[in-house]
């Protein structure tokens, strides 16, 4: 103030030019070259954090997404939200190779990109398929046949989780 007189001055810092991308999932921030496992019975909700040169961080920006595997290129695992801040992973497959979700930012200045390797085994145990051999000839008995108490039979058991992902029989 001077001479009795006040002013305001009102200064408003928004974010900076946008330099890095982090993801998040379940409210925690991924580092890079993160990895999250999780079954095909699982999903999971990845949101997008914009970064600035100062170590600013906001929210509202938006990224396109997308999945990549070395078998399975159908996007609708990201239940058809491939552009916004946010998406959903819902696997279908297990499988032994990683999937890569990828986010990519653009403008016209810059091309970011985020990603997170995710490693999607088997669900839940859902289905029992019985396979009968009889012991002694090494072969798949008749639907209709009957066996005498002096034959054996071998079951074995072919398991699938919800998805008909193979469940590996050595658990039982």
């Amino acid at each position: 103030s001077y001479a009795g007189m006040s002013n305001t001055v009102l200064v408003q810092v928004t974010e900076g030019a946008i330099t890095g991308l982090i993801m998040v999932i379940e409210s925690v921030e991924q580092p890079e070259n993160a990895q999250w496992n999780m079954t095909a019975d699982d999903q999971i909700t990845v949101k997008i954090k914009a970064t600035d040169a100062d170590g600013n961080k906001w929210t509202d920006i938006n990224v396109a997404w997308n999945v990549e595997h070395t078998l399975f290129t159908d996007q609708s695992v990201l239940q058809e939200m491939t552009y916004g801040s946010t998406t959903r992973f819902v696997p279908l497959f297990a499988s032994e190779s990683m999937y890569t979700l990828r986010s990519t930012y653009t403008d016209d200045n810059v091309t970011l990109t985020a990603t997170i390797e995710i490693s999607v085994t088997h669900g839940d145990l859902a289905q029992v398929t019985l396979d009968e051999w009889y012991e002694e000839l090494l072969v798949e008995p008749e639907v209709s046949e009957n066996i005498n108490a002096d034959e054996n039979l071998i079951f074995n058991a072919i398991l699938f989780d919800a998805n008909n992902n193979p469940i590996n029989s050595s658990i039982t």
